[in-house]
């Protein structure tokens, strides 16, 4: 016990015989506008070292100066329009342990002083989304969004669980200018309500500026749930022929690729292909207006999951949307053969057309009743050629009941076609198809 007391006594000596530092201003009671400047000083029976001054406020601590000397007694402090306005602020007074007996001395004021914004707005962090009542699965995905304003660098987003002894767990930090991160759930997380958002900034003053949900959100169980939602369009959206719109979806548990679609009971063409192939972490999706749509009021779109199980995963626009403006239909027109013309076998003739609105290649059929399948391709080429010179094979049927079929078909679904006004005859020799084997054909051993 004397041993205790005597080392008490000795430290108590030492620091008084070597000095001590005091600050005067401020020191309680005093209010500053961010913008102006003011002294800060203190008193010290030091001779020699250098000062650290910081500001204060609750547990956070933010340097303004360093390397001060300790004799010239005052720092002119211009305060820094960013820092936040608020009532409860000290100043803290701090040697380097360079001093003369390698003891850090230091003082804080006495009382609070505070800081007025002046003309600057304070800055501000809202959460908007999630807010309280939504209902999220482990496994999948979610957009965390927030508002800022004044406010600059990275902001730490955290999950706050229902379990009041329980650590904040960080998601993530990030730009507080993206205003958005894609949270997956991960697959463990406990399924019972009660989490909310918390996000925060620590400005250059060490400032808190943060913002938690307004209500509690649930995180429930279904970690194999797998579902495709359409977002947009959802019902009610009005699309001109020519612009440009997204089709976006929301999505769990799935990756690959989705295939869009647009669907209407009033056409026979549909559902017409939008991407045969799009992989569905990019939603949305940028769709402009085929200019050959068919305008209508009864459209929606379906998003369907592409996958090698037999299982459909997929979901459509809960209402209908309109296609409004004026499209531009295609036409096709064959000239010839038009009816009545007699071509014979193994001669060449010009299969011949007129286009409108049309591009890329068409396909030239020869059709008759006569024929299995009705159709039989004779080749497809430029819609801008206009004639195809066709010799006519030595295996067609010679009859009088044919007719020329020119056709496209548009990623769209959109088609145009014409087929000869009337039938036309093929005459001549025909050569019967035929397999003849050959060997062994009998009497090989």
């Amino acid at each position: 016990m004397k041993r205790i007391f005597l080392l008490t006594l000795l430290t108590a000596l030492c620091i008084g015989a070597f000095g001590q530092i005091t600050v005067v201003s401020p020191n309680g009671g005093e209010n500053w506008v961010t913008g102006t400047t003011h002294p800060i000083t203190w008193t010290t029976t030091l001779t020699t070292g250098a000062l650290r001054i910081q500001l204060i406020r609750g547990t956070f601590a933010t340097t303004i100066a360093e390397n001060i000397p300790l004799t010239s007694s005052f720092f002119q402090w211009a305060i820094p329009a960013t820092i936040q306005p608020g009532q409860e602020y000290k100043i803290k007074l701090s040697t380097y342990s360079n001093t003369p007996t390698g003891i850090v001395f230091s003082d804080l004021s006495d009382g609070f002083f505070t800081i007025t914004g002046g003309t600057n707005p304070p800055p501000a962090l809202t959460v908007v989304s999630p807010n309280g009542g939504e209902n999220w699965v482990a496994g999948t995905a979610h957009p965390i969004t927030w508002t800022y304003s004044n406010l600059e660098g990275n902001v730490v987003i955290q999950l706050l669980t229902p379990y009041p002894t329980f650590a904040p767990v960080i998601l993530a930090e990030v730009p507080v200018s993206a205003c958005n991160f894609v949270w997956t759930i991960p697959a463990g997380t406990e399924a019972v309500p009660g989490y909310r958002i918390s996000i925060y900034k620590q400005n250059s003053t060490g400032v808190i500026i943060s913002d938690t949900s307004d209500g509690d959100f649930t995180i429930s169980s279904g970690v194999n749930l797998q579902s495709i939602t359409v977002l947009s369009p959802n019902g009610g959206e009005v699309w001109e022929i020519g612009s440009t719109h997204q089709i976006a979806w929301n999505y769990t548990n799935l990756t690959g690729n989705v295939r869009i679609e647009l669907i209407s009971p009033m056409s026979n063409t549909l559902p017409i292909i939008i991407s045969p192939e799009y992989p569905i972490a990019n939603s949305p999706f940028n769709w402009t207006i085929p200019n050959m749509a068919v305008p209508g009021n009864m459209y929606r779109v379906a998003v369907t999951w592409l996958s090698m199980l037999t299982v459909y995963i997929g979901d459509m626009s809960d209402n209908n949307f309109s296609i409004t403006g004026n499209p531009v239909v295609p036409t096709l027109t064959i000239l010839t053969p038009n009816g009545g013309e007699n071509w014979a076998i193994g001669s060449t003739h010009d299969i011949t057309w007129t286009f409108t609105n049309v591009t890329g290649n068409v396909r030239l059929e020869l059709i008759s009743p006569l024929m299995t399948p009705v159709a039989n391709i004779i080749a497809e080429v430029p819609v801008t050629a206009g004639v195809f010179h066709w010799t006519i094979p030595n295996t067609i049927v010679p009859a009088s009941f044919y007719q020329i079929c020119i056709s496209k078909i548009y990623s769209t679904g959109v088609v145009a076609n014409d087929i000869s006004d009337s039938t036309f005859t093929i005459s001549g020799d025909f050569v019967p198809s035929s397999i003849t084997v050959i060997s062994p054909n009998g009497g090989e051993n």
